[in-house]
């Protein structure tokens, strides 16, 4: 009968509306994609987003432009990254995002937990790239809790006293890249935990009072790699119990300052050897291992194998500075000298040489000779 056909056909109406609120609950709307501008801020979902990209799906040349020929971006509006966001390539033209600000810190770039950022030779800079009184860059504020790779970058004009470039959980590749703010510090992390954080290569120059503040507590170390670091009143402020490590870095011994007690800055430095045998032929495959001489409770690598030209490098500690020694002491905070053992692949002690002076080494630039023999 037709009624039977009719109540077939609202009974399977009826159930895929069933299973279509099971599949897809209340509130859940389409995965978002692109730049959505909503009068403050542009957020950027999904992924394949590019500058260009983000000036066609905003389709206002006031709030965001993007000169393809230039390279160049202006952007009066937070810029904030939910999704990937991907400014140039490795290799390519140098890339450029101005930020329309009025006063200090009334934009910022933002990558949320989620987010990642991906830049390479890219200048981040304010459109007037001005500073008012006090030191203040009229600048953005950047914060990162997700992802942020900066290969050959510079972030100019930042509003330090607002930024913390890198927060909590957030993961870094961050190499050749130039810091420069205006006031209080170029370069903040906080409360970041540095086991997938890589800082190398920077040059961190404080125009108002320091050059990199680190704030709250780590549950890793925070390690930088020949950085330079610099400021006016400082190169490093440690602001909380934060664990933060200099690995080869420049920096003024006098500038490193402390507001608590529970935070350090371990000075480390990358020693190279080479093991030779009795006549001076490299010897491969031993494993060089390094020790504080003084006893000094600082965690250095298990060692490092030799390879074919009898050489290994190893990140040994000359001092750690805190707030009640800030500068290297050798009756209290000095790690070095070091005590050298050399195992052969059996794990058989072929080889001591005491009182390694850390510092020393590192200005020497050249090789520790072990002799095997002596």
């Amino acid at each position: 009968m037709g009624w039977v056909k009719y109540l077939n056909i609202a009974l399977a109406v009826v159930a895929a509306v069933i299973v279509a609120a099971v599949v897809w609950p209340r509130g859940q709307g389409a995965v978002k994609q692109g730049a959505v501008y909503d009068g403050a801020s542009i957020t950027v979902y999904g992924e394949g987003n590019t500058l260009d990209t983000i000036a066609a799906q905003v389709s206002k040349p006031e709030v965001f432009s993007y000169d393809a020929a230039k390279r160049k971006a202006m952007c009066d509006a937070n810029l904030i990254v939910k999704g990937t966001l991907q400014i140039s390539e490795p290799g390519a033209a140098k890339s450029t995002v101005e930020f329309s600000t009025r006063v200090c810190g009334d934009k910022k770039l933002m990558v949320t937990a989620e987010g990642e950022l991906r830049a390479y030779n890219t200048e981040f800079s304010t459109v007037d790239r001005t500073r008012t009184a006090g030191f203040c860059p009229r600048g953005y504020a950047v914060y990162c809790d997700g992802r942020l790779v900066a290969h050959d970058c510079s972030f100019l004009f930042v509003t330090g006293s607002l930024s913390e470039f890198l927060r909590d959980k957030a993961t870094a590749d961050v190499q050749r890249c130039y810091f420069e703010g205006g006031d209080r510090c170029s370069f903040t992390t906080y409360g970041l935990d540095g086991r997938d954080a890589n800082i190398a290569d920077c040059r961190i120059i404080g125009a108002g009072s320091y050059g990199l503040s680190v704030i709250g507590r780590s549950e890793n170390p925070v390690v930088l790699r020949r950085c330079e670091i610099a400021g006016p009143v400082a190169a490093v402020l440690n602001e909380g119990d934060t664990d933060l490590v200099l690995v080869d870095c420049l920096f003024a011994r006098d500038k490193l300052v402390f507001s608590q007690f529970s935070g350090t800055v371990r000075v480390k430095h990358t020693i190279r050897f080479q093991v030779v045998d009795a006549v001076g032929k490299p010897v491969e495959g031993v494993r060089v291992t390094a020790a504080s001489a003084k006893g000094a409770p600082v965690s250095e690598a298990d060692g490092a194998k030799t390879g074919p030209d009898g050489t290994c490098s190893l990140e040994l500690t000359e001092y750690v500075a805190s707030k009640r020694a800030p500068v290297r002491r050798d009756d209290t905070n000095a790690a070095t000298p070091h005590d050298l053992v050399v195992y052969s692949a059996s794990g058989d002690v072929i080889a001591r040489q005491d009182g390694l002076d850390v510092a020393g080494a590192a200005r020497a630039r050249k090789a520790v000779v072990i002799q095997l023999g002596k």
